[in-house]
């Protein structure tokens, strides 16, 4: 299985990785700059500056990965090109209102607190349901209430300032067809079922090529897309 045609599409194909390559370094060179002052300056001045410097500091990890795997596993270049995806349209929904910044903090708080809530470390209910309590010494078993009764607190207090956080904001409606189609072809290579096209036995490295040059070249696209859609910002 080759990879997906992109030609007419508006994405500059980087048929050779020193193509994309140089694409990643002068990308994050100009995330460096954007990062070293050189915001609009009226979002340099904004209340939401520093949560929009982290949204772009995302952006620079994401391109390192590119480079670094711009020759390696087809998946792990498909994983990078779906976290740019996303990674733009939070851009583009953040670059519509400066404000929407605090949709994303949010989201990213409620997906930390489902972290604690979900680690049997700090649930009772959780740790008693994997792990046999009785075989706990009195010194584990006092560490652990004080744990569970911390992380209860400190739970109940979060509520209490941010409410319960649910998520807000729903990606799948910022998407048009092109990011649908696209978040697609990586769906199909992140999960279990993938084996049947990522272990092809016929598949060739020319095969396998063909489908590295369509990800990091739709990779860089949404990367410079999202950033775009930071610089129209309208503060």
């Amino acid at each position: 299985m080759a990879g997906p045609d992109i030609d007419g599409l508006g994405i500059a194909i980087l048929r050779s990785s020193d193509a994309a390559r140089q694409r990643c370094d002068e990308y994050r060179s100009r995330i460096a700059g954007l990062l070293d002052g050189g915001l609009p300056s009226g979002l340099s001045s904004h209340e939401y500056e520093k949560n929009i410097r982290m949204l772009i500091r995302y952006a620079d990890l994401q391109a390192t990965r590119v480079a670094l795997w711009l020759d390696g596993p087809v998946d792990l270049l498909v994983y990078v090109t779906r976290n740019f995806l996303e990674w733009s349209l939070w851009c583009k929904f953040v670059g519509a209102a400066p404000e929407n910044i605090e949709a994303l903090m949010n989201d990213s708080k409620a997906d930390v607190v489902d972290l604690i809530k979900l680690n049997p470390m700090f649930s009772p209910a959780l740790y008693s349901s994997l792990f046999s309590v009785h075989e706990n010494t009195v010194t584990q078993t006092v560490a652990l209430e004080r744990l569970w009764e911390t992380t209860s607190q400190l739970l109940q207090s979060f509520e209490d300032d941010e409410g319960r956080l649910p998520k807000t904001t729903q990606l799948a409606k910022l998407r048009n067809e092109h990011d649908n189609w696209v978040f697609k072809e990586c769906s199909k290579l992140l999960h279990p079922t993938a084996m049947s096209m990522l272990m092809l036995p016929n598949a060739t490295e020319a095969d396998l090529e063909q489908r590295r040059v369509f990800f990091r070249s739709v990779a860089l696209h949404f990367a410079n897309l999202g950033l775009d859609a930071l610089l129209a910002m309208q503060a």
